[in-house]
């Protein structure tokens, strides 16, 4: 988080353009030939028992990350920021899969440019 939260606060001056930056922080990340998909997602899809330690750390990183989102969303008006955040986590999800299955990272931009439109939508 620290890392993810650092460069995305490098790459955006407001809250929105902070929420915005999210997206193109993953998609340098899901261009990496290192890239082997979310560690966390990959650790929840092999480890089905939910109440394994492995199991649990994802679920804490998850939520850490709704947090954040959830803080951004706040500072950029968005109207009602916990689901704003759980839409969020949806498309960081969808992004991620994309990026993992395909091998592409535009997923990213596509996740972004939907998250654009939310928070048009959703700001008061």
């Amino acid at each position: 988080m620290h890392w993810f939260e650092g460069t995305v606060a490098d790459r955006g001056n407001t809250p929105k353009e902070r929420l915005l930056a999210t997206f193109d922080v993953l998609q340098e990340w899901y261009a990496d030939p290192n890239f082997r998909g979310c560690p966390f997602i990959n650790a929840v899809l092999e480890i089905a028992d939910a109440s394994h330690p492995a199991h649990q750390v994802s679920m804490q990183v998850r939520e850490a990350i709704r947090a954040y989102i959830m803080q951004l969303a706040l500072a950029a008006g968005v109207r009602d920021p916990l689901s704003f955040s759980q839409q969020y986590l949806l498309l960081i999800g969808g992004a991620s899969l994309m990026a993992t299955i395909e091998g592409n990272p535009t997923g990213a931009q596509f996740a972004r440019n939907t998250l654009s439109v939310l928070i048009d939508a959703n700001q008061g």
